[in-house]
Order: C-alpha cells, then structure tokens, then sequence
C-alpha cells in the first residue's frame, strides 16, 4: 500500500518518516525501493527481534487497556485525559480487527530487520524518546550500529510519540537533517 501511494504521488524520490511499526514499514519499502528514497527517518521504529514484549495490549479490548496503553505511549502522564482515552478508545475499537490482522502478520510475514540493517544506504535519521517505554532506547542503539552513518537524535520528555510530546524538537531535527543533505 505504501508502495502504491508513493506512485501515485508521482514523486520520483520522497524522504519517508515513519513512528514505531510505520518505521518498521518504512525500513522495508526502502530497502525494497532505494532509488525511490532520499532519506530515511525512523522513529521510536519497531522491526528489530526482541526476547519480550511490552507488557501492555497493543490491541486494547476494554477501556482500562486503552488507558494502560496510552500511559505507556506518553512520557507525560498528564496528557492522557479522559477524553483522549475516550476517543482513542472509539477509535480503536472500529479497527480493531484490522489491528489483530496486522499484528498476526507482523509474526509470520514482515521480516525483521535485524540482518539488513547495513544494506540501508541512505541517508538516516534515527529519533527516539528518552522515556519510550514500548521499544526502550537500546534499541534505538541497534539501529544507529546497524545503519552505515545513520545519526540518532534522543528527544528528552517524550515517549514513543516524540513527534507529539515534542513537536518543535522533532521538526527543528527533521528539518536540520533533511536540509543537510
């Protein structure tokens, strides 16, 4: 689908921005696409192997696993409101067949990245939230040593939404990088 949306902007290169299993995505459409790709930017990326899991649903089905889930997104607890877990909660509850779907196939058919890290040539930003505690920032580390050149960018006071906790930090570095090149 990414693929088919990138043609259709009919871009010959995109720089490509993608946040937890989006960064997994993006990883893969670049190493499948690197002519398409002028830079790479993962974000709190899912896509490496890892012993254990969150402890948390990824698939909340009540409310009170809506809201564990978003606590563990945030790095400021005070963001998760009422009416975010509501709405969040409305949200995902008319996907989330879709989301087991995905999640399923995430076991069985996307490959981990772990081995092909080195063949991503591309310029690459890698940006985590000091305080992620869905994909810790060691992971953040496997990244920036797997990647040739590749700069990791830590943002302080956010959790797995950097880009959201963060917003200012997050552009001023997405912009710093992309001018860069």
């Amino acid at each position: 689908m990414l693929k088919e949306f990138i043609d259709a902007l009919g871009e010959s290169k995109v720089a490509i921005v993608g946040n937890s299993m989006g960064g997994w995505i993006a990883a893969v459409y670049t190493l499948n696409n690197p002519e398409k790709v002028t830079h790479l930017i993962l974000v709190d990326s899912a896509g490496l192997y890892r012993e254990t899991y969150p402890p948390v649903s990824l698939n909340p089905s009540t409310k009170e696993e809506q809201k564990t889930l978003l606590l563990a997104v945030y790095a400021d607890p005070s963001r998760v409101t009422e009416k975010i877990i509501n709405d969040q909660w409305e949200y995902r509850r008319d996907i989330r067949a879709t989301v087991q779907a995905t999640l399923d196939s995430l076991k069985t058919r996307m490959p981990l990245l772990d081995g092909r890290l080195t063949d991503i040539k591309i310029p690459t930003l890698i940006i985590w939230g000091k305080q992620d505690t869905l994909i810790p920032l060691e992971f953040a580390g496997q990244f920036a040593k797997g990647i040739p050149r590749s700069k990791l960018v830590v943002i302080d006071k956010a959790g797995h939404l950097s880009q959201a906790e963060q917003p200012r930090a997050f552009c001023r570095t997405v912009k710093r990088f992309v001018r860069s090149w």
